[in-house]
């Protein structure tokens, strides 16, 4: 801010003689963040250069949107290829009980070494159960057999006549095909798990503490000595257990 204007991505120049440099991150629709520093202003002040910024951003949200529709490539969205929800049920399966007492591990590399084991442990039960394959790109068996299925029919077809004496009646199968998971997929999924399970239990340890304040400031209004002692040693043997 100079001489009461604000200005907009100022020189260097003009910068050393500003009362206001304030940096801003966002969208057209948002702020995202707000770094910066000030001589005294008001809080008015700031709330005009704030909106100021967000103005600024917004125009350049706009001509970042025409640069994409004039010159941007489509996202290959068709591409993206997620685990399939089958994966997710085995992983837990397998996983659950030891996943729960792994997490709860304090110490940093320990805890690494307990997810990391698991994590071996359930890719080789599902190596032997038949459901992984080291192929990457790996995917249902079914897709293979209508790939066979399309060779089959060109080869039937010759100098675009059909060949009668190659031409026969397939029954369809009506044996499911078990999924093939790749490797890369599991581990994937793992982390996923992982990290449900963490956040749910970030989530149990915070309503028991609460549950625990709770207590502990009805204690202190009672004002007894011995139910106070009492309290804490059972909070500590509480938090040694999650």
């Amino acid at each position: 801010m100079i001489n009461d204007q604000f200005v907009v991505n100022p020189t260097t120049e003009q910068m050393e003689d500003s009362e206001l440099d304030l940096m801003m991150a966002g969208t057209d629709s948002a702020i995202l963040m707000i770094e910066g520093f000030c001589d005294f202003l008001t809080e008015e002040k700031l709330l005009q250069a704030v909106e100021t910024g967000q103005v600024a951003i917004r125009e350049i949200c706009k001509a970042i949107d025409v640069l994409v529709q004039t010159c941007g490539k489509k996202k290959m969205v068709e591409a993206i290829n997620l685990p399939p929800a089958e994966l997710y049920r085995h992983v837990e399966d397998i996983s659950g009980d030891e996943l729960v007492k792994a997490l709860q591990i304090k110490e940093k590399i320990p805890r690494r070494k307990a997810l990391s084991a698991l994590e071996e442990k359930v890719i080789m039960i599902l190596s032997e159960q038949g459901y992984v394959s080291k192929d990457e790109l790996s995917g249902p068996i079914g897709n293979l057999a209508d790939i066979v299925e399309e060779e089959d029919e060109d080869e039937v077809i010759e100098d675009g006549e059909v060949d009668e004496g190659d031409v026969h009646i397939k029954p369809v199968s009506r044996k499911p095909h078990r999924q093939l998971f790749s490797e890369v997929d599991v581990k994937l999924v793992f982390k996923e798990v992982s990290s449900k399970y963490l956040r749910r239990r970030i989530v149990e340890v915070n309503v028991i503490a609460r549950m625990l304040r709770y207590i502990y400031y009805s204690i202190c209004w009672v004002g007894s000595f011995h139910l106070h002692i009492a309290f804490l040693f059972a909070t500590s043997q509480c938090y040694s257990g999650l």
